[in-house]
C-alpha cells in the first residue's frame, strides 16, 4: 500500500513479468548416443510457442538432435522437458526460442545452455583367484580416488582362474588418471589378487579431450586464412622478356 497526498494506492504484486529459463535436469554432459534432459520453464507466458534446436561448436544447427523440442505454453506458468542427443562427441549448445504473435507484431525471447557429449573411456582390470574354491563378490571401480557407484558389478571368479572386469568411465573434462578395483567385502582373504590401491592402473585419455581438438581446428582455420592472404598479396616478379637465341 502506497500513500500519495492522502490517497492510498494498493500495489498489485500479482502481475509478474514474462520470463523463461532452461536448465539441465541432472548433468550437462553425457555419453554419445544417449539422451540428456533439459527443463524449460516459463512465467506469465500463456500463448507463447517454443522451439528448441541443437547447435555445434561452429554454430551450425544439428539435425535431429532434439526430441520434444516444440510446443505451446498453454498455461501462464509451466514447464516442459526436452531431450538432447548426438552421435558425435563434442561441445554443443541448446537454444530455445519463445515466440508470440505473427509477422511484424511477433515478439520473441531466446534462452540457451551448454551440453557436451563424450566418448566413454573403457577401463579394464583383471582379478585372479589363486584358491581352490570359486569366489563370488561385488566390485566397484575407484577412479582418481572417487568410487563410481554406477560401476557396481557382481563377479564370479573360478578356482585358480581369472576374471576381466570393464567399466565405461564418462567424464566431462577428460584427462589422464588412475583407477583400481575395490570389493564391497573384506572377507576375501589373500587368495583374490587385483583389488585395492596396490593394484592401481593408469589410463591415458588425451585423445578423448575434445576441447583441444576444437581449439586446434580454429588454429588451422586461422593459419589457412593467413596463408591465403599472403599468396594473394605476394608480388609477381617480372623477369623480363626472354632473350632470343642467336
Amino acid at each position: 500500500m502506497i500513500g500519495i497526498a492522502g490517497v492510498f494506492l494498493v500495489a498489485d504484486d500479482s502481475a509478474a513479468a514474462t520470463s523463461f529459463s532452461i536448465e539441465e535436469e541432472d548433468l550437462d554432459y553425457g555419453k554419445v548416443n544417449t539422451s540428456i534432459k533439459y527443463v524449460i520453464e516459463w512465467t506469465d507466458a500463456e500463448g507463447y510457442k517454443y522451439e528448441a534446436k541443437l547447435y555445434d561448436s561452429s554454430g551450425k544447427a544439428v539435425s535431429g538432435g532434439i526430441s520434444n523440442g516444440t510446443g505451446t505454453c498453454t498455461a501462464a506458468n509451466g514447464s516442459a522437458v526436452i531431450s538432447v542427443s548426438e552421435n558425435d562427441a563434442g561441445s554443443y549448445k541448446v537454444k530455445v526460442v519463445f515466440t508470440k504473435g505473427e509477422g511484424d507484431e511477433a515478439v520473441s525471447q531466446e534462452r540457451s545452455d551448454s551440453v557436451k557429449f563424450v566418448d566413454p573411456i573403457k577401463l579394464t582390470a583383471t582379478i585372479s583367484n589363486t584358491g581352490d574354491a570359486e569366489r563370488s563378490f561385488r566390485v566397484y571401480f575407484v577412479v582418481n580416488g572417487e568410487k563410481m557407484d554406477d560401476s557396481r558389478q557382481d563377479v564370479v571368479v573360478s578356482a585358480n582362474g581369472t576374471k576381466e572386469v570393464s567399466y565405461e568411465y564418462i567424464t566431462k573434462n577428460v584427462s589422464d588418471g588412475k583407477f583400481y578395483l575395490e570389493a564391497d567385502t573384506t572377507g576375501l582373504g589373500g587368495m583374490i589378487k587385483g583389488l585395492g590401491p596396490d593394484s592401481t592402473h593408469n589410463f591415458y585419455a588425451s585423445a578423448n579431450d575434445y576441447t583441444w581438438i576444437e581449439i586446434l581446428a580454429v588454429v588451422v582455420v586461422i593459419i589457412l586464412a593467413i596463408l591465403a592472404i599472403y599468396i594473394y598479396r605476394k608480388p609477381i616478379r617480372n623477369y623480363g622478356k626472354p632473350k632470343a637465341r642467336r
